[in-house]
């Protein structure tokens, strides 16, 4: 266990250190939300700092793993994931997720899974992105990964409109907005 966290702590540390700029969207305006809260509560500035980044720096690890498996500098892994995690409202469906039933262990289990499979998603199509596309700018090459990715997208945001009609989510059209999403990247 130590040995993997000497191997991943200082490149998580550096992105974690400077992650309002790599977070976008929804969730930049999440981070400085709490920290105004932070600020607000009186909190030390570190620890303001170190709450308001702990939801946003879950995906660290992710981002360290697919940056040691690719060969790939932290920032540039880092800047792609979180712009795909942008573009494709993850955090919407994060927060689509939690509000599923979890009335017994079975619904809470399959919440978790759903979870989990969504950030497996962005870790692959990340690293389809870092793979499919040259240097540049994570939002440029995220950008081209789709123009390459096009008819196959097109069909995933056909479902996804489907599933955002429904009055309602639940755990079935979740899970094959999820399924066709993950499709796009694991061919």
């Amino acid at each position: 266990m130590a040995e993997v966290v000497a191997q991943y702590k200082p490149q998580i540390d550096l992105i974690r250190a400077n992650l309002g700029d790599y977070v976008q969207g929804g969730d930049l305006k999440r981070l400085h939300s709490m920290l105004v809260k932070s600020h607000e509560w009186g909190l030390p500035e570190d620890l303001g700092h170190r709450w308001t980044e702990l939801f946003e720096a879950f995906a660290l690890l992710d981002v360290a793993k697919i940056a040691a498996q690719e060969d790939a500098p932290m920032t540039d892994v880092a800047g792609v994931y979180y712009a795909a995690y942008d573009r494709f409202g993850v955090d919407n469906l994060l927060e689509r997720i939690t509000a599923l039933p979890r009335k017994d262990r079975w619904q809470a289990l399959a919440r978790a899974a759903l979870r989990d499979d969504l950030y497996s998603t962005v870790a692959d199509m990340t690293v389809a992105v870092l793979a499919a596309t040259d240097a540049g700018g994570a939002e440029e090459r995220v950008l081209a990964w789709e123009a390459l990715n096009a008819e196959k997208l097109a069909r995933a945001r056909s479902v996804f409109e489907e599933v955002n009609a429904l009055g309602q989510d639940d755990m079935a059209s979740l899970s094959v907005a999820l399924r066709l999403l993950r499709s796009i990247v694991r061919q």
